[in-house]
């Protein structure tokens, strides 16, 4: 099992040599938690083209692009009308896109406390860890510990 968020269907639809599926994180001792990622579309207040950032706002946040996006796997879609939740249900694997949604209902937003690249902290210090896990390299404490010790002077408070 590796935590991990909607991002992934892609790439796991394209690359998994295997049956996989999705469950909600493990309830822990201070109950159910995960973090939602998420993408805003924003516009400065600021713009010279308000009127053209509202159309492109409204095309991008509509039914049907939401629903295309949501088909694709990426994301979980931002709109709860039924042709957007059932393209995103309906996108497979997995087999069961439910925990996705239920893991919604108690998600808190992402807030980046870190100072470097994220790609940078994942390619350079999360992934090799994970890496070195699964193929045996090394042990969760030890690989979970020099992340750990790697990546702390890269957060602020």
């Amino acid at each position: 099992m590796i935590p991990n968020g909607r991002w992934m269907t892609p790439a796991m639809r394209e690359n998994a040599k295997f049956d996989w599926g999705v469950v909600e994180m493990p309830e822990g001792p201070g109950g159910k938690a995960t973090w939602l990622f998420w993408g805003p579309y924003v516009v400065s207040a600021k713009t010279q083209y308000p009127q053209q950032c509202w159309t492109v706002l409204k095309a991008l946040t509509g039914a049907s692009v939401t629903g295309q996006v949501a088909a694709l796997g990426s994301n979980i879609p931002p709109r709860k009308d039924q042709a957007s939740v059932d393209a995103f249900m309906g996108s497979k694997p997995p087999a069961d896109n439910q925990p996705f949604i239920a893991g919604a209902a108690y998600a808190q937003a992402e807030i980046p406390l870190f100072t470097a690249s994220w790609d940078g902290v994942v390619n350079k210090y999360y992934q090799p860890a994970v890496d070195d896990i699964m193929s045996g390299k090394k042990s969760v404490a030890d690989a979970t510990k020099e992340a750990c010790e790697a990546t702390n002077p890269l957060f602020t408070k």
